[in-house]
């Protein structure tokens, strides 16, 4: 009878397979670590960009109710001087570069926002433009004569917020009748 001795005999081509298999799955991990690592990286970029993107925005609301409560008031606006307050486009200015992109929002061309707004926010702005009469409900603005109904008037006050890193810029607009 033959004796078993528990020991099996392995060929030479056999002996470093397992060590390049533990190096391949290495290499595979680390490559799947890798690809996580920038991915996360990138989701916390997105969500960075969009918290300076809400913040501009809630800085630009502020500063347009702020417009619209100091023209409630009576505060701004006596006079469309363009200082802050622009009087109706021309019609022969239809279709040029819109005012909030040709203004200077930094001087006097436009207001500061009057509250607070906490943190480091750069201070929102906004100014108050005149748009052309519409007619009154009934009424016609090619008649030489409204009778007793003025024709209505309605302002447009726009509005910048900023954040602190780029992109973040928002301009907001909304329709005001005195």
């Amino acid at each position: 009878m033959s004796q078993f001795t528990g020991h099996r005999q392995t060929t030479g081509a056999q002996q470093g397979v397992v060590l390049v298999v533990a190096l391949l799955l290495l290499l595979v991990l680390t490559l799947i670590g890798l690809a996580a690592t920038s991915g996360s990286t990138l989701e916390e970029k997105m969500a960075s960009n969009h918290q300076d993107h809400q913040a501009a925005f809630q800085a630009a609301e502020a500063a347009l109710a702020d417009g619209e409560h100091q023209l409630t008031a009576g505060t701004i606006c006596s006079a469309f001087d363009n200082a802050g307050c622009f009087a109706p486009p021309s019609p022969a200015s239809v279709g040029a570069t819109t005012l909030w992109k040709s203004i200077d929002w930094t001087d006097d061309d436009s207001f500061a926002y009057s509250g607070s707004l906490g943190g480091s926010l750069p201070t929102p702005r906004y100014f108050v433009q005149q748009l052309p009469p519409e007619p009154a409900p009934g009424q016609n603005l090619g008649l030489s004569e409204y009778g007793n109904v003025p024709p209505l008037q309605f302002l447009q006050v726009t509005a910048e917020g900023t954040s602190t890193d780029e992109p973040g810029e928002v301009i907001l607009q909304s329709g005001f009748r005195p």
